[in-house]
């Protein structure tokens, strides 16, 4: 019996080890470093040793997030105009970039979240956001950027603009799976949008509820063109 603890002790260590190792892998930090096209290696080996060892991890599926507006919206366009006061983001950029994570953000409410933790080292756990195969591509991409953008203080002009060109394909594609709908401002819709970029291009710090107000009345058409 003793040895058969040992032997099982053995091997926690050498999987602890190795979860350890997935995990700084799997850092934002880390995986900028990696071009596009790899990017998503590192999160493909974390959940492939899950998958080999399932019996060591305690999985959970919960929901993404209960206040989309608190946990995202507020601090990612807090965050825009903080980029662009700093010479981080053009204005026109910018505005680019707010739609693409407003965009994101609509579908994140009706996504879930797999959280995985070693049985016995509950601190060494991770949350893994579980994306529809047919909008992976996009919304890791833009994961990508951002994370980039974060790090790096510098923009991948090139991959902004493929996620531009795309976001009509990828709002289409979580229409089908019944998984997007516009995050509604709290504010009544009875005035005219803000010209945000303007306002950017003048140095106005802009408030993100006036970002919000904005992309909730511009994604709100376009949804409506689509359906008509």
């Amino acid at each position: 019996m003793d040895y058969i603890f040992l032997n099982t002790q053995f091997l926690n260590t050498i999987l602890l080890e190795g979860w350890k190792k997935l995990l700084d892998d799997v850092k934002w930090e880390n995986i900028v470093e990696l071009t596009v096209e790899r990017a998503d290696e590192p999160i493909e080996r974390l959940m492939a040793f899950v998958e080999l060892h399932r019996d060591f991890f305690s999985i959970e599926t919960k929901p993404v997030s209960s206040d989309p507006i608190k946990d995202h919206l507020k601090s990612h366009f807090t965050d825009v105009n903080e980029f662009v006061h700093e010479g981080v983001l053009a204005p026109r950029d910018a505005m680019k970039l707010v739609e693409l994570v407003y965009l994101y953000d609509s579908v994140l409410p009706y996504l879930a979240e797999t959280s995985i933790e070693p049985k016995e080292y509950p601190d060494l756990g991770i949350d893994v956001l579980m994306i529809p195969e047919p909008l992976y591509d996009w919304m890791f991409k833009l994961d990508y950027l951002w994370e980039k953008l974060f790090v790096k203080r510098k923009l991948g002009r090139d991959l902004l603009n493929h996620l531009e060109f795309n976001k009509r394909e990828f709002m289409n594609k979580a229409l089908e799976l019944k998984v997007f709908l516009p995050i509604p401002t709290k504010d009544p819709l009875q005035r005219i949008p803000p010209d945000i970029e303007k306002m950017w291009f003048r140095r106005y710090n802009v408030n993100w509820k006036d970002v919000h107000y904005y992309l909730y009345t511009k994604v709100s058409k376009m949804l409506l063109e689509n359906v008509l």
